[in-house]
């Protein structure tokens, strides 16, 4: 999702003479836990480290990808934030109570290039309770959000993932109503541009009842919106967001292209 701009064509020409562009890029990473570090996982003739973080460094520095926005990262307390090299850092939210179960689930992070954010006004948010002592007693695993000057321009970037679709009502709507208390507790600055990346286990189909208008472009899968692309669209015309991937159809290279649940079809 990014924020409606009522001049964005001015702002996309500003950034065209610059070369003052930026390359965000959302990713479910299924576990960025390591077993043996910089070796090798080989498939076909190619092969990627055992190490997803260096595989993801090596992609980033490949394909000019300023930000990585990751989901199910299922990563320790002690990983919660990384200084990887003089290139890149990352920060993680991720379960820090109950058992190591509960802790190696899910999990949001966010990498960037050094070179592409001033690291003096990078700021983490993570949506979490302290008791009296300020100690930490709950850390949300499915929401984290950095603001700060990403190439010139104040920004905020959101990282989440979502419960499924067959989670409890009560959950899937507690995820929801937690991500806008903590977007509504950023300052102004910075929501002038907004980019929310996650895996939102949405599907969003035909606009039936006008639910999708000024939140959604023309470009949707085919069939019935499940419950949550209900409520991702109930968060945009609230948020006032725009869903991107239905502005710009997906470019498919090598038969790759969005991937959707099929028993949601």
């Amino acid at each position: 999702c990014i924020k409606r701009c009522s001049t964005s064509k001015k702002v996309e020409t500003k950034k065209k003479e610059e070369n003052n562009t930026m390359n965000i890029v959302s990713l479910n990473v299924r576990t960025l836990r390591v077993k043996k570090s910089f070796t090798r996982v080989v498939h076909g003739k190619k092969g990627r480290p055992e190490d997803k973080k260096v595989f993801l460094m090596e992609e980033m520095m490949q394909n000019n990808i300023d930000v990585v926005c990751m989901q199910e990262t299922r990563l320790a307390d002690e990983e919660m934030d990384i200084s990887i090299d003089k290139r890149f850092v990352m920060f993680n939210s991720i379960n820090i109570i109950g058992s190591k179960i509960a802790k190696s689930r899910n999990g949001v992070g966010i990498m960037m290039k050094v070179e592409s954010v001033d690291l003096s006004s990078l700021k983490v948010h993570r949506a979490e309770e302290k008791n009296e002592k300020g100690e930490v007693i709950f850390q949300d695993d499915r929401i984290i959000m950095v603001t700060g000057t990403f190439i010139g321009e104040k920004m905020l970037i959101i990282c989440c993932y979502s419960p499924t679709n067959g989670y409890e009502d009560e959950k899937k709507a507690e995820f929801y109503e937690r991500l806008e208390y903590c977007y509504r507790r950023i300052q102004n600055e910075y929501k002038k541009s907004v980019v929310m990346c996650g895996d939102f286990n949405a599907r969003i189909g035909e606009n039936e009842d006008g639910l999708m208008d000024f939140c959604c472009g023309r470009f949707k899968m085919l069939g019935k919106t499940n419950d949550n692309g209900e409520r991702m669209i109930e968060m945009c015309r609230s948020l006032n967001l725009i869903i991107a991937d239905t502005i710009v159809r997906p470019e498919i290279i090598n038969n790759h292209g969005t991937w959707y649940h099929s028993p949601s079809k």
